[in-house]
């Protein structure tokens, strides 16, 4: 990711880890692991208020798995988040969630993921299991 966004530094306007989501109606703020945000934001100064991540990452453990599948994947649908891959390093594999209307498509790559909000990116699966 680094090497893309020193070639592409105008495609992502922040890549945060501890960035805050805030979901209608949930009863706490979600911290992804890693928030991809590619819209300048509305506010510099209360940004996570109206300001959602476009592509948010996920790591899941063993203790968090319910709440990465289920739980954030509704929160994340209803603040806007375009892409929610969840990383199952359990599984060896990525879940990608893609936005299609007002629902996620979802499919499990074991190799390789390109999306079209990061032209040139590939994310290569296998690699983040090497040890």
């Amino acid at each position: 990711m680094a090497a893309w966004r020193l070639a592409n530094p105008r495609g992502v306007r922040l890549g945060a880890f501890g960035s805050k989501v805030v979901a209608p109606g949930a009863r706490s703020e979600r911290h992804p692991d890693l928030a991809l945000y590619l819209t300048p934001a509305p506010d510099p100064v209360q940004p996570w208020e109206k300001w959602g991540p476009d592509i948010v990452v996920e790591v899941v453990s063993e203790s968090s798995r319910k709440r990465d599948h289920e739980i954030k994947r509704r929160e994340y649908l209803a603040v806007g988040v375009r892409e929610y891959w969840i990383v199952d390093p359990g599984r060896r594999a990525v879940v990608v969630l893609e936005r299609f209307g007002d629902q996620f498509r979802e499919r499990t790559v074991a190799d390789a993921y390109e999306t079209g909000y990061l032209p040139g990116f590939k994310l290569e699966v296998a690699r983040l299991f090497q040890p």
